[in-house]
């Protein structure tokens, strides 16, 4: 399971008044841990940006044992890391995570999460509007650049809603550079004639390998050829589904 704050909650957004629509990110995860559990002591927050079934459930024990400098409520840290968990697990469910490799060295790893913005009257009909945040990261040894993507978005019947096709410049008006273990992560949104639907894609990328010459080059929108070789990102499929309804 991957530790991210909810789409709502992130630094960036999709027509949200207030904040940017991309951002760099480091693999620093200490600040998002300590925003989706603040309720555990620091000695007690994982290291890690991802954990598997037996981590979550220790992280629950330790909310449950120790109470935080904060709060001596142990009960309700407890069962407040169970919110948090069960606000993950249902993100989770609204992701998608895809990694590619190539023998020139260069390692893409593509996340996409989705949250359900809310429906409403378009002319005779009805459209249902959904968010989703795409980061791509470079988990290899050498930087990259993202250069393109081909776009296919789907209504829940399966009908093509939107394409976007191969080659088509960079995101949200950007072409990133990421250095290893750097991430480029950007919010987006669209529409559907159906209660939900999908977006699929995959991006292309160039291995770059001298980064200072590519950004000394300020007047080009992409690298030399000769200092950069074509590699494809991983292509996902992000599912843009409607929340479970709630008791009332």
């Amino acid at each position: 399971m991957l530790l991210r704050l909810p789409v709502e909650q992130a630094n960036i957004g999709w027509m949200r008044d207030g904040r940017a629509q991309s951002e760099y990110v480091t693999q620093n995860n200490a600040e998002v841990v300590a925003q989706l559990f603040p309720m555990l002591p620091e000695a007690k927050r994982p290291d890690s940006d991802a954990l598997d079934a037996d981590a979550v459930r220790e992280l629950v024990r330790d909310a449950f044992r120790e109470p935080s400098p904060a709060s001596d409520d142990l009960l309700g840290d407890g069962l407040s890391a169970l919110k948090t968990f069960g606000k993950l697990v249902a993100q989770s469910e609204r992701s998608s995570c895809t990694t590619t490799a190539a023998e020139c060295g260069a390692k893409v790893t593509v996340e996409a999460t989705s949250s359900f913005r809310g429906s409403g009257a378009q002319g005779a009909g009805k459209v249902w509007a959904f968010e989703y945040r795409i980061r791509v990261r470079n988990d290899g040894d050498v930087p990259v650049q993202l250069l393109g993507r081909e776009w296919c978005i789907r209504n829940a019947d399966g009908s093509i809603h939107g394409h976007v096709p191969k080659g088509s410049p960079g995101v949200v008006g950007e072409t990133p550079v990421l250095q290893p273990k750097q991430a480029f992560e950007y919010a987006s949104g669209t529409t559907f004639n159906t209660a939900g639907g999908s977006v699929e894609g995959s991006f292309q990328m160039a291995r770059l390998p001298n980064l200072e010459k590519v950004r000394s080059d300020a007047a080009s929108a992409q690298p030399p050829a000769a200092a950069a070789t074509s590699h494809p990102a991983p292509p996902f499929h992000l599912p843009l589904l409607l929340p479970p309804p709630t008791s009332v």
